[in-house]
């Protein structure tokens, strides 16, 4: 077997159909996951299949950073075949460092020009992960911070937060003009909130534009 040359960032949201990097297959799912090549850098999208082909043997799909969680699944499993379900369950502390990476990820660099979301201290842990392993104590650190965090701020919530502004940011992208959900945009960023009446009227909308999920 040829050395694994590629390190997972996480599983994340595409805004429309990609082709996985290695089998070339469509990921129907607007779902991908997120690869970095160990020497060059060059990161790729994949499906789960290919993804597990890639990368270290012993790291399971579920143990890798996940920000899709509040993304309403379409047809198709991602490209690259499925996702194993043979795969033993992950542990504990490979929900801890999941935990603690995806609440890096989006914190500290999917809303990374939103200051009011940054904290210095995550920061620092986000760039030290860019480059090494966080060790177990850095990892619970980081958890304890998400623990005692404001409401806003806390890992569920900027999940959710996310997935609506990416859709609602590709649903704007092929809308002419819509001043609904230019202003759940605004609310969403200002408050970092949204009610379940706001998301179905926003799924109300994504509904009938073609290529576009509904939000959980």
């Amino acid at each position: 077997m040829s050395e694994r040359l590629y390190k997972p960032i996480c599983k994340d949201l595409i805004e429309h159909e990609k082709k996985c990097h290695f089998c070339a297959k469509n990921m129907k799912s607007l779902k991908a996951y997120i690869l970095k090549h160990k020497e060059t850098g060059e990161i790729v999208h994949a499906g789960p299949s290919c993804t597990k082909n890639n990368i270290d043997q012993g790291i399971k799909l579920s143990a890798i950073p996940d920000l899709t969680k509040y993304t309403q699944p379409m047809g198709g499993n991602g490209g690259g075949g499925g996702s194993g379900n043979s795969e033993k369950p992950i542990i504990r502390a490979e929900e801890d460092k999941r935990k603690a990476m995806e609440y890096l990820e989006l914190r500290e660099k999917k809303f990374e020009k939103y200051p009011s979301v940054s904290y210095n201290v995550l920061k620092n842990y986000y760039n030290k992960s860019q480059n090494e392993e966080l060790n177990e104590s850095e990892i619970r650190h980081i958890l304890n911070i998400e623990n005692k965090t404001d409401e806003r701020y806390k890992l569920a919530n900027l999940q959710r937060c996310y997935n609506y502004l990416f859709w609602i940011d590709v649903a704007l992208d092929k809308l002419e003009d819509n001043n609904f959900l230019k202003s759940i945009r605004t609310y969403i960023i200002k408050n970092f909130k949204i009610s379940a009446k706001q998301r179905d009227a926003v799924n109300n909308w994504l509904k009938n534009i073609k290529g576009v999920p509904q939000i959980k």
